[in-house]
Formats: C-alpha cells, structure tokens, sequence
C-alpha cells in the first residue's frame, strides 16, 4: 500500500513538474501545451474535495488513523475526484448490470479500477480537449467560457466529497 502512495506521490510531481515546465517555456501557446495544462488543472481543481475528505472524512467513518494517511487522501483521492459526482453516477449505475464481465459482486470503486479509470480518462481528455481547444484559439488564459468548464469541473467534484471511494 505504502509503494501505491508512493506512485501516486510521483505521479502528481510529474504532474507539475510538467507544468510548470509548460508554462516557464511557454508552451501553452502550442496546442498539446494548452491540452495538457487544461489536464493537469483538472487534478488540481480536485484537491479541495480530497481535502475536505482528509479532515471532515466520510459519513459513519471516523478519521482517527495517522496524519500520514490524511495528508494523501488529496492526492490519492484526485484520481477519483476528478471524475466527480458524473463519473460516480455513471459507473455505479453501470458497474453492477456488468458484474458478468467483471467476475464478481462487488461493486466498489476499487476492485472495479480500471473501468473507472476507462470511465475518468473519458470525461478528463474530453474537457481537457474542450478547455485546451478554446485556450489555443482564443490565446487568452482567462477564457470566460474556459473559465466556466473549468468551475463546473470544481463543483463536480465538490459534489463528489461524500462518496466513500476507497471501499466498502
């Protein structure tokens, strides 16, 4: 588990790294600069639910565990609050009519990770096309209708800070 949070841990530097490494040289004014950092500030607008989790956690769960837990919950909690309260609904409401393909009941997020990846890699390369796409054209950063998809990212995941994703 401890290797898990690690990989995570270095995915996210390479997240921002990347970014930074983006934005320093410019490269937002290219279109895959403008597609990647609108798919990094997706994750990034994520934090705040995973956040919330880490202090307030999740209805009927105590949060008593070590403070290093807590302080990865954002980060390892990104991968599924970026897909939100649309992405939750659709793979709850898909997840169980698929058990036959899966092999099993169970229909936590965890068990079931890579249809939900399959799901968030949906949903995150189609905002990240339309965000990018208006940057590159419009070479404004603070695009008003830019602006809006990416606040409409943040509320979905907002809507998502209750859902216990790490199992049942």
């Amino acid at each position: 588990m401890v290797l898990f949070f690690i990989i995570i841990l270095i995915i996210w530097l390479t997240f921002l790294s990347l970014a930074g490494f983006v934005v320093a040289k410019k490269k937002y004014r290219k279109p895959w600069g403008c597609f990647y950092l609108a798919f990094v500030i997706e994750f990034v607008l994520s934090i705040p639910a995973g956040i919330y989790q880490a202090i307030a956690g999740w209805p009927g769960i105590t949060m008593s565990g070590p403070v290093l837990e807590r302080l990865v919950i954002p980060f390892f909690g990104s991968i599924f609050n970026t897909g939100g309260f649309s992405i939750r609904l659709f793979f709850e409401s898909t997840v169980e009519p698929l058990e036959w393909i899966v092999g099993h009941r169970s229909a936590t997020v965890l068990s079931n990770l890579d249809y939900y990846l399959f799901l968030l890699l949906i949903q995150t390369v189609f905002i990240a096309f339309l965000v990018g796409t208006r940057w590159y054209k419009t070479k404004k950063f603070f695009d008003p209708i830019a602006i809006i998809v990416l606040l409409l990212v943040l509320v979905n995941s907002l809507f998502n800070v209750r859902w216990f994703w790490a199992g049942t």
